[in-house]
């Protein structure tokens, strides 16, 4: 995960933030070219993760806050990298003006931290591929989320733990 400081300009009318430029991004991350862009809204203790795509649909993932405040989390899933189960996290929020950039071979999750919705916007380098979408349990990576109730799809909470994820 790599975190990205945005220009953020502020007046008397409001702010003002770029989000995405590639030539910012030529020399860190393969982003380029965006496929596809999502919006989430989440409420107050809702954990979201932890998703990939199984390549070749594997997609490396901008994550900008647009309302609230998250802990957004990434673990390696390739288990031929030697960066497998490495784990990685970063509080983003509205206040801030940056995103995180997650590789490819890194499944993403986040959790709303505070009383606020959270709005989440995502640029993706390819389009989702529902037979190779894919998750691992967020309670088998080794992170200590510090929440004690959590709210997760059902979805979520059939992911396999990692280690007995596909690939």
């Amino acid at each position: 995960m790599q975190i990205i400081k945005h220009n953020f300009f502020e007046d008397d009318r409001g702010d003002f933030m770029k989000t995405y430029r590639a030539d910012d991004l030529k020399d860190m991350a393969a982003l380029s070219p965006i496929q596809e862009t999502f919006i989430s809204k989440s409420k107050p203790g809702v954990l979201r993760g932890m998703h990939y795509q199984k390549p070749p649909f594997n997609h490396v993932k901008l994550v900008t806050v647009i309302t609230g405040k998250i802990l957004d989390v990434a673990v390696c899933v390739d288990q031929n990298s030697k960066n497998y189960g490495k784990v990685c996290s970063a509080v983003l929020s509205n206040s801030v003006p940056q995103s995180a950039l997650i590789d490819d071979d890194y499944a993403h999750g986040f959790l709303v931290l505070g009383n606020e919705v959270a709005t989440v916007l995502y640029h993706v380098t390819t389009a989702h591929n529902p037979e190779h979408d894919c998750g691992v349990a967020w309670n088998s990576i080794g992170f200590d989320w510090q929440a004690e109730k959590l709210i997760l799809s059902a979805r979520d909470l059939q992911h396999p733990a990692l280690g007995q994820h596909d690939w």
